[in-house]
């Protein structure tokens, strides 16, 4: 099932987004010791320059009823399920109109008017999260499916085997989207995984599963399409693994300058092949330069709006947590 031109150009819409929140805020993060440390708290940010196709492929078809649990790296999938990009950057201020009022810092985000449940830095933990989720729309019969990314690190966690084996066992709608990268921190996958992809992992439990790759990013997109469709109307589990190339660092305390999607060779940047890709399907160069303008302008204006927000106070961070 092939998307249509209209979804195509969301995808990409939502990769330029995703991609200029991800460089802005690296560029303030570097430049201005305020939004290193917001509040005397010392932050991090997780760039995933590179790596914006596969989780815009994936929820720039999901639903207003579908529930998403993201990782803790980039911002792709958060913005294709509707997040505002000014509430990302007050987060990561700790400003007042972040979703967490700034108490989740730079990964930790949620927005459950947009069935956006929280992401978390420790690794695994959000399988469980995941397969709770999916078996209350089980119980409840209700719409829509639930998705959730990680990377081939958390794989390795027990909990990844926990969530397959009750994923096939009770028939959930949820869908496993494994972005491997290859490394785990330092770490490579031949040095922590015993099998060569994550999704073969996924027959010993008789859950369906795919590797795809961005090689093709036309074929990616029409399958992840096809793959979302058929988790909505079968009602049950599937594993989706792409293959990805980690660009970025692993975080800011590993580098000491930003990391921008012009250091990537233009020969391996999935986002400049999905553009040669448009071209070829006959959209005019004019159309994808515009949604490069309308990217800009809503990352620059999102960050304008967060750094005039007011910062979360001392008593009211207390009050969360003691009244």
């Amino acid at each position: 099932m092939n998307p249509s031109v209209s979804e195509l150009l969301k995808i990409y819409a939502n990769c330029l987004r995703s991609r200029r929140l991800d460089e802005e805020l690296q560029n303030c993060y570097y430049s201005d010791p305020e939004w290193k440390r917001p509040g005397g708290i010392v932050r991090s940010l997780h760039s995933a320059i590179g790596n914006e196709l596969g989780e815009s492929a994936v929820a720039c078809f999901l639903q207003s009823e579908d529930f998403l649990v993201a990782r803790y790296r980039g911002y792709a999938a958060l913005l294709g399920k509707g997040m505002n990009p000014e509430r990302i950057v007050a987060e990561v201020l700790r400003k007042k109109i972040g979703p967490t009022k700034g108490l989740g810092g730079n990964s930790l985000f949620h927005d459950t008017e947009r069935n956006i449940f929280g992401s978390s830095l420790i690794l695994g933990s959000n399988f469980s999260t995941a397969v709770g989720l999916a078996l209350a729309k089980k119980i409840k019969n209700a719409a829509g499916i639930v998705v959730l990314f990680f990377g081939d690190g958390e794989a390795s966690r027990p909990a990844f085997c926990g969530a397959l084996n009750l994923a096939a066992l009770w028939e959930l709608p949820l869908l496993l989207v494994c972005e491997n990268d290859g490394v785990s921190l330092d770490a490579s996958i031949r040095e922590t995984s015993a099998t060569p992809t994550i999704a073969e992992r996924a027959k010993g439990f008789r859950v369906e599963c795919a590797t795809l790759s961005m090689s093709d990013p036309l074929a990616f997109a029409a399958r992840a399409k096809e793959v979302v469709r058929n988790v909505r109307e079968q009602r049950t589990p599937f594993l989706l693994e792409i293959l990805e190339e980690r660009h970025a660092p692993q975080s800011t305390f590993s580098d000491d300058k930003p990391f921008l999607g012009e250091m990537i060779p233009r020969e391996k940047d999935p986002l400049t092949l999905f553009e040669k890709e448009l071209v070829r399907l006959g959209i005019d160069s004019s159309t994808l330069a515009g949604r490069k303008t309308d990217a800009e302008r809503a990352i620059a204006a999102a960050k304008a709006v967060a750094e005039q927000a007011e910062q979360i106070s001392a008593d009211e961070f207390l009050s969360i947590f003691y009244e």
